[in-house]
């Protein structure tokens, strides 16, 4: 409906859509097609999508190619490495332009051609020359293609710039984190973690797309959507599976969520926290567990035994001999 109420406000005599085969991609045509006010045409077509695809000349896949997340098939195609069934990127651009080419020889005319999202990637890198190796392309990204004269363009970061010579097959990768797949850190969220190259850790969703370009001496396991991680002289904090920091604040120590409470140690101690990074109460301790059935063992300073509640209650059970 966004892009639809978008393309609404272009001055252009007529709207063509070039759509995929698959029925998620039919229906967003559609749906573009109505909110836009044009009466577009819609043509399908294998060119964009399975089973003729521009694209793909193998679609049983590989176990070769299926040992690498999606982004990394393609960062490694863009790179000029064979990927079991891809055609090169080069290869898939040339086919696409020569698919728009009457639509791109005609004066005032809008196409839009709805695919998915490891096509649109491929085809990002090899038309700009450049490509992001730590994003991937959300719902409505994409890459524009625009004719001036006999010259075709597309933009990069906001500037308007020539499309590169398909002959030469360069693309610059930008913030290439390699992950070395044998060494995957599973999680019971759909979150992954990794390891790469330099022995830093990190994590990609199940589709392979890295939920954050940050690199971490430590990571935990990604519990109740959140994981301890460290960097080495920063400390501890902790990352959500939108690879945001929900806790603005470095601990000296953290241990992971459980029960929608954590134990973190700063310089006074070791106190309970809630998601949202607040203090369950002002007191700190040597020693402090989890909660379970709603209690926490603690011991103070004064080696006191003192049992906690999630509401701060706090009850002492054991005197320690310096109290």
């Amino acid at each position: 409906m966004r892009i639809g109420k978008s393309i609404s406000g272009l001055k252009v005599s007529e709207m063509v859509i070039h759509s995929s085969p698959m029925p998620r991609c039919i229906e967003t045509s559609k749906l573009i097609s109505d909110s836009s006010g044009f009466d577009a045409r819609i043509d399908i077509t294998d060119v964009l999508g399975l089973p003729g695809t521009a694209f793909i000349y193998d679609t049983n896949g590989s176990d070769e190619t299926n040992k690498y997340p999606l982004m990394e098939n393609a960062i490694r195609s863009l790179e000029g490495k064979d990927v079991s069934g891809w055609y090169s990127p080069w290869v898939a651009a040339r086919s696409i332009l020569e698919f728009l080419s009457d639509d791109l020889k005609e004066d005032g005319r809008l196409t839009l051609c709805v695919s998915h999202d490891a096509f649109v990637a491929r085809m990002s890198g090899v038309l700009s020359g450049q490509y992001y190796g730590d994003r991937w392309f959300g719902f409505a990204d994409g890459v524009v293609i625009l004719r001036k004269g006999d010259n075709l363009y597309t933009v990069v970061d906001g500037r308007v710039v020539r499309i590169p010579d398909l002959d030469k097959k360069e693309c610059r990768i930008i913030n290439r984190h390699s992950q070395n797949i044998s060494r995957r850190i599973a999680g019971p969220e759909g979150i992954v973690g990794f390891v790469d190259d330099d022995g830093k850790y990190g994590f990609y969703e199940q589709h392979g797309i890295p939920i954050s370009s940050d690199r971490f001496s430590y990571v935990g396991e990604m519990k109740y959507s959140r994981a301890v991680v460290g960097v080495e002289g920063k400390g501890f904090t902790f990352l959500n599976d939108m690879g945001e920091y929900p806790i603005r604040r470095w601990f000296t120590q953290c241990l992971p969520f459980h029960k929608g409470f954590a134990v973190v140690k700063d310089e006074t101690g070791w106190y309970h926290i809630d998601t949202h990074g607040r203090r369950l109460y002002d007191r700190h301790f040597a020693v402090a567990e989890p909660f379970y059935n709603d209690v926490s063992r603690c011991i103070d300073g004064c080696g006191n035994t003192v049992l906690v509640s999630p509401d701060g209650k706090m009850e002492t059970i054991i005197e320690g001999e310096s109290s």
